[in-house]
């Protein structure tokens, strides 16, 4: 396997030639990012593969040197832009976050994961109440914490 190659940052054209020449799979260009990513994803699950790394790097470090990183998984939503990557920027680093795999990312941009809401209002057609109500911009889960 090449190790040197990261499922999270492939374009295109990588991701589908990581998948013919490491694994085998053949995916065609008209394919987007994202469901080469789950593909890739998915047969190296079925045939028992150590998947490629899906990891964003970053330059910044802790006062050791050290980046801790979190698994995460952000949702894809059912609304206009949803299956697109969560965009996140942390002290100057734009983070693009493909959606619906597992990635590594540092603990800061969890943290501003975490603080990303909006608001949501509604209007009740019978009392003409409005009703606000606070949600995540791109729910997550943690997978792994380490």
């Amino acid at each position: 396997m090449n190790d040197e190659f990261n499922l999270a940052t492939a374009d295109k054209h990588e991701l589908k030639y990581y998948a013919k020449e490491e694994l085998g799979l053949s995916l065609p260009l008209t394919m987007n990012e994202d469901t080469m990513r789950e593909k890739i994803q998915a047969h190296c699950k079925a045939n028992g593969i150590t998947g490629p790394v899906a990891k964003i790097e970053t330059r910044k470090t802790d006062k050791k040197g050290k980046v801790k990183y979190i698994t995460i998984n952000v949702a894809k939503q059912d609304k206009k832009g949803g299956a697109e990557p969560a965009f996140v920027g942390v002290q100057g680093v734009g983070y693009a976050i493909p959606r619906g795999i597992n990635v590594d990312v540092p603990e800061s941009v969890v943290e501003v994961l975490k603080n990303a809401k909006q608001d949501i209002v509604t209007q009740d057609t019978e009392t003409g109440e409005i009703h606000k109500e606070e949600v995540m911009t791109y729910p997550f889960q943690i997978v792994a914490n380490g």
